[in-house]
């Protein structure tokens, strides 16, 4: 591959659960904005490896998350509120914005369906 974004595997809190993510970079030194996928309703993912290798080509972070219960997250999506989505939205952009490498005033979100 030509272009190759660093990958890691980032871990939040949000209440009692663990939700885990994939966060992808570019490959220079950041600190970079950054991205939060917010998937829309079902069990969703952290699927997003063609947008974000598109995006830290950009020079942009982002990361993807599995709802709760959902992949390697811990929880229950199904038992969530419109406000419980909100909340864990904000514990994804907190745990960006704690991170060296991200630039805390340039975090953003990218959301569809439900999500949006």
């Amino acid at each position: 591959m030509l272009f190759a974004p660093r990958t890691a595997e980032l871990s939040f809190r949000h209440g009692d659960d663990v939700l885990v993510g994939d966060l992808l970079r570019p490959p220079w030194p950041g600190p970079y904005p950054a991205v939060v996928f917010v998937e829309g309703s079902g069990p969703g993912g952290r699927d997003q490896r063609e947008w974000q290798t598109r995006l830290a080509a950009a020079g942009l972070a982002s990361l993807a998350y599995d709802k709760p219960g959902s992949g390697a997250s811990t929880g229950d999506w199904t038992r969530q509120s419109m406000t419980d989505r909100a909340d864990e939205t904000l514990a994804a952009v907190h745990a960006l914005r704690a991170r060296p490498d991200v630039l805390p005033q340039a975090v953003a979100l990218i959301g569809g369906s439900q999500g949006g």
